[in-house]
């Protein structure tokens, strides 16, 4: 760790290419959240709420479908705002500001324990580009990001874990700043349980360091807070796991088997090192290099994040702590499914991959010792292939996005005009364009589909709906 206080200054040319690399990303996530539209599960939960209200759907759901009672608390609401406002684009602008606002303190904190100074607009840009590579290293954009009701279950809980952190991590010992605690933990203690467990893994860990010789004198003020933090994590949790809807559900599910969720897990593991990783792992690779970039700049200032040695046990540590990630990510899903996890349960994955490839670029960079005018031309390199391959994105789902988008809406004209006239014959459907990057509420051609019977019942109609079958 740094003595004394180092300054990381960026010239103007490398301040142009990440505004300009972040701009594009920006420009692209809120593209696609204005075109985005309300998908299945979005419908049916439409249809709870219209029948039970806000509060008693949340309820209702806790007693006879799902026991992750909080996100309902939220969903809900959210879901009559987005209603109310006729665009869901409010739920994109809610979620990426949120999710920078606490990237923004963590990053700020990590820097400032290492004694590292920058200034608000460099740490700003970092913070837009940790963003951008979480996005970019999701497997799935379309479940992770832009899926209402998922999203509230898993991108949305990992946003909510980063503000009870933040929480925390503020020095503020104030009432209000324990209530903030106690109700984001609550959140998260009963959010989806691959979150959970790896919360608990997480507060484990936490526990492990602290009662260890070596605790490195972790100020009270944060022990205090964090185990305040896991007494209302436990309640919420509690309540989840024994709650009487979750039974209900599994009834619906196959018998789950030991052997089965392994295989289904090796198998979940085997796809994405052979099919997905592939895809993402030049945004690791280019992404990486821009936060190395930074380190280096950090070095060239004096500053060295690590000691001769700490390296390979940082790497080692981190190694360890993203497989275990994996396993309590991976197979409690594949376990309960009996069957390959979806790739929204896998959330968590991409963040923890994210915090590899930004931490593990930036300390790299501060590590070897990288020439500066090196380490220039590969950020200006990789830069300019991030804007590239963004602004090309961009143009694309422009085109994709909004044709899909027309389709929904004059879909939903259709079938609302057909049941203000009263129609109760089954309606044939045209199949909806691509939805790019989105995920799509595209339903099937069986009119008993659940997909189907959500979107019925999602727009009150008194006639079922099947998609036309070619």
């Amino acid at each position: 760790m740094a003595d004394n206080g180092y300054s990381i200054k960026l010239n103007s040319i490398h301040v142009v290419l990440l505004l300009s690399v972040n701009f594009a990303f920006i420009t692209l996530l809120l593209l696609l959240g204005y075109y985005n539209q309300f998908a299945s599960d979005d419908y049916g939960l439409i249809y709870v709420k219209d029948t039970y209200g806000m509060w008693g759907g949340a309820k209702y759901m806790y007693f006879n479908w799902s026991t992750i009672w909080t996100n309902f608390l939220l969903a809900f609401p959210l879901i009559q705002f987005l209603q109310s406002t006729g665009s869901l684009f409010w739920y994109t602008l809610i979620l990426i500001s949120l999710l920078l606002f606490s990237v923004y303190k963590i990053v700020s904190f990590v820097f400032s324990s290492f004694d590292i100074t920058t200034s608000t607009f460099t740490l700003l840009n970092f913070t837009v580009l940790f963003c951008a590579t979480f996005f970019f290293l999701s497997f799935n954009k379309g479940e992770s990001w832009f899926w209402i009701t998922c999203s509230v279950e898993y991108l949305f809980s990992i946003v909510v874990l980063l503000l009870g952190i933040c929480a925390i991590l503020n020095k503020s010992v104030s009432i209000l700043n324990y209530v903030i605690i106690a109700l984001l933990f609550i959140f998260v203690g009963s959010c989806v349980l691959p979150l959970v467990l790896a919360a608990y893994v997480g507060f484990i860990c936490y526990y492990c360091f602290i009662f260890s010789k070596n605790n490195w004198g972790v100020k009270k003020y944060l022990v205090k807070k964090i185990s305040f933090a896991f007494v209302y994590f436990v309640i919420s949790s509690v309540v989840m796991f024994f709650g009487p809807g979750k039974e209900k559900r599994m009834e619906t599910l196959a018998n789950p088997e030991i052997s089965t969720g392994l295989l289904m897990g090796i198998k979940s593991i085997g796809k994405m090192a052979l099919y997905d990783m592939p895809y993402v792992f030049p945004f690791f690779i280019l992404f990486a290099i821009l936060w190395g970039f930074l380190g280096n700049c950090l070095k060239n200032s004096g500053g060295q994040v690590l000691r001769r040695g700490g390296l390979k046990k940082v790497l080692f540590f981190a190694g360890c702590l993203f497989v275990l990630l994996g396993l309590v990510t991976v197979f409690p899903a594949s376990y309960v499914l009996s069957d390959t996890p979806p790739y929204r349960a896998l959330t968590q994955l991409y963040f923890g991959l994210t915090v590899i490839c930004c931490a593990g670029g930036f300390v790299i960079g501060n590590h070897f010792n990288f020439s500066k005018k090196f380490s220039s031309i590969l950020f200006i390199f990789s830069s300019f292939l991030l804007l590239f391959f963004i602004g090309k994105t961009v143009y694309q789902q422009f085109n994709i996005a909004s044709k899909y988008s027309a389709a929904i809406d004059k879909r939903i004209e259709l079938l609302n005009n057909l049941n203000c006239n009263g129609n109760k014959k089954l309606v044939v459907l045209e199949k909806l364009p691509p939805s790019g990057m989105l995920y799509s509420a595209e339903i099937s051609t069986d009119s008993l589909h659940y997909n189907n019977v959500n979107l019925k019942k999602g727009l009150k109609l008194i006639f079922n709906v099947r998609l036309e079958e070619k």
